[in-house]
């Protein structure tokens, strides 16, 4: 294998220097980098999912480079088929081999389910010199991350640990890396200043983080309820928070509402935080609430959170009807879910819970 390996590297070398030999190397300007958008995909046949014919706006897509002979690859095969599921309908996942089709149609057909995102086969080499070859990249599995504005916002190995958190991002349209990069000194200053017990600095630079772009850093301003929370120990601070600028800046967003509602509900450091439980309960059925409003009862998950703060707020009745509620609607993969949770409320209405 590490023969096959160095094998296949000096071959990828000796197309790159013939390349540059007959004229069609890479100048500093065309290098393909994070923030450019995302060259089309020529592909001489697709052996499993839909063709991707163009990078449709509003959705994200992974396009990662592989080959059946890598072992890196084929262990990355079963994490990006969960990660498939895991964001089918906002983001697509495309396997790109550049192997001939007669190597690569087996390989995919014993995998099956085991493989379960688009692959195709570039046998003319056209996408690789295009994107591995244009990206300085000579080295498999390599994964290039595309938003829904069609641009090129992470390049790396999808067994890198930053990897899953900017897939999740990106499927969730929460991801830029300019504004990230911007952001990364004011939240080193946050974690300085939180080592110091420097509320007001803290706070300052957090809010400096959020301003950038509430919807992008949604994430900050719910570590920014946790600081309030668990770090400088104010309740009356943190319900503030949560209740005035965080639900007036998520007003439109139902998910970062679920979230911090769930967060609340379930986070073990919340829960034995030693603050009045039943004010953050009653602030997590406020979040749920108007994540369910927002959505005019249309979120499954809405929904979901709102039957989970009902039931924990006492309100067991009202908690199974509105499970009911997100059962019905929710998609085929969390049904399962969902009616345990009904299941589990219905048992604590039998039980006069």
């Amino acid at each position: 294998m590490k023969v096959r390996t160095m094998c296949a590297a000096i071959m990828a070398l000796a197309v790159s220097g013939a390349s540059v030999a007959q004229g069609i190397g890479f100048g500093a300007n065309d290098k393909l980098t994070v923030g450019k958008q995302a060259p089309k995909l020529t592909i001489q046949e697709w052996v499993k999912g839909e063709k991707v014919e163009s990078f449709q706006s509003g959705h994200a897509y992974v396009v990662e480079f592989w080959a059946t002979w890598c072992a890196p690859c084929r262990r990355a095969i079963p994490h990006l088929t969960e990660l498939q599921k895991k964001y089918k309908g906002k983001m697509t996942f495309i396997g790109v081999s550049n192997e001939d089709a007669s190597v690569v149609k087996p390989f995919v057909a014993e995998m099956g389910d085991k493989m379960g995102y688009t692959v195709a086969v570039d046998q003319s080499q056209t996408t690789s010199r295009e994107w591995m070859q244009a990206a300085g990249q000579n080295g498999i599995p390599c994964a290039f991350i595309v938003d829904g504005a069609g641009k090129i916002v992470w390049i790396g190995n999808p067994h890198d640990n930053e990897f899953d958190k900017i897939v999740g991002k990106v499927a969730g349209g929460r991801f830029d890396p300019v504004l990230e990069a911007k952001a990364k000194p004011l939240l080193e200053q946050v974690d300085y200043s939180l080592r110091m017990e420097d509320w007001r600095v803290c706070e300052k630079y957090l809010d400096q983080v959020i301003a950038m772009d509430a919807r992008i850093f949604n994430h900050v301003a719910m570590r920014k309820f946790r600081i309030l929370l668990l770090n400088k120990k104010n309740l009356d601070d943190a319900v503030a928070f949560a209740s005035g600028p965080f639900m007036s800046m998520y007003a439109d967003d139902a998910e970062t509402l679920v979230a911090l509602s769930n967060d609340i509900l379930t986070n073990p450091e919340i829960i034995k935080s030693g603050h009045d439980q039943a004010v953050l309960k009653a602030l997590a059925l406020d979040l749920a609430s108007e994540a369910v409003d927002s959505t005019r009862g249309q979120d499954a998950a809405a929904l979901n959170a709102k039957a989970l703060a009902l039931y924990h707020n006492g309100k067991v009745a009202e908690a199974v009807e509105t499970q009911k509620k997100a059962f019905f609607i929710a998609p085929p993969e969390l049904k399962a879910e969902y009616k345990r949770s009904l299941e589990m409320y219905q048992q604590g209405a039998r039980l006069g819970r």
